[in-house]
């Protein structure tokens, strides 16, 4: 009796451990792997890759309060036409837009706390020598001229770009139009440029029944131009109440050797959205992030604030 009241108990609890064991999820056993998502180099920062976009040149955008549309076209986008791609905006997702990120270096931007109304801002400019780094390996350098709402939220700019950002190859130079709304980018595609070659780029206000800007990026020296629209009727950018800069920016810059050379910005002006001139002064502004890090920083506003020379210690 004694043996089997024994056997009994270690039946018992061999069924206990067993039943312990059974019962808990193939999952919970073993070690939690949770996803990191890569992360790209934005002129507005970095950015969850599942957030950055590429659309054909020449794409419409239009932003509701739930989601941001793109257009094969701006005649496609005022009749509801060809919808190419559709972004569901994330609930709760704070929606702004950052141009003063860690990686703006230098700008000029306007003096006045804000610009009453711009219909249309232009500038030429030339690319400037690469970075003395070999390479470039793990570098994105961005200049532009950009407009955004006073109030931020989102940022318009056709941008020259060295390096790779959701495109290009380090080691060398690009141009593309982007459109950044909250924690959304959407660019047109690149195309390739090399030091010397001639830019111009543009920000265009169209008004009427279907507002809407263009955003337009030029090698002069080839002609290559890559843009992008966008349909105002919802959640509209107006031309009133802006901000405008011209800026250096960079990403993974440890000092002056990631920095390309001067940059000089010519014939940039603006005009009301009746097409009429107007003048903008402008202000220099050093981010201060740097200080330690870059020198030879020095922002130059000429001829009447149509030239800007963003001068780096290259």
């Amino acid at each position: 009796m004694k043996f089997n009241k024994l056997s009994s108990l270690l039946a018992m609890c061999l069924l206990l451990i067993t039943t312990m064991f059974t019962a808990v999820p193939a999952h919970a056993q073993e070690p939690t792997q949770i996803a990191v998502e890569e992360m790209v180099i934005t002129p507005a920062g970095p950015m969850l890759k599942s957030h950055v976009f590429e659309v054909p040149s020449g794409s419409c955008i239009e932003e509701t309060t739930n989601e941001i549309r793109v257009y094969a076209s701006r005649y496609d986008a005022e009749r509801g036409g060809n919808k190419i791609l559709v972004i569901r905006k994330e609930q709760g997702k704070k929606d702004s837009v950052q141009p003063a990120a860690q990686g703006w270096i230098e700008d000029a931007r306007n003096s006045a706390s804000s610009i009453a109304e711009v219909g249309r801002f232009q500038a030429n400019w030339t690319v400037p020598s690469s970075p003395p780094r070999f390479g470039g390996a793990g570098i994105c350098d961005f200049l532009f001229p950009g407009l955004q709402p006073d109030a931020g939220g989102k940022i318009i700019q056709p941008v020259l770009q060295y390096g790779h950002s959701d495109f290009g190859d380090y080691g060398k130079w690009y141009g593309a139009s982007w459109y950044v709304s909250g924690g959304y980018s959407i660019h047109s595609p690149g195309i390739s440029t090399d030091v010397g070659h001639g830019i111009y780029g543009y920000m265009q206000y169209w008004s009427g029944a279907n507002p809407g800007w263009s955003i337009y990026f030029q090698d002069t020296w080839t002609g290559q131009a890559t843009d992008l629209e966008t349909l105002e009727t919802t959640q509209p950018f107006s031309p009133y109440n802006v901000d405008a800069f011209i800026a250096l920016e960079g990403y993974g810059v440890s000092g002056d050797i990631d920095v390309p050379g001067d940059t000089t910005f010519t014939s940039i002006s603006f005009k009301n959205v009746a097409g009429g001139s107007i003048a903008v002064p402008l202000d220099r502004y050093y981010w201060p992030g740097w200080s330690g890090i870059l020198t030879g920083l020095r922002v130059d506003i000429l001829d009447s604030n149509t030239k800007v020379i963003l001068n780096t210690a290259n």
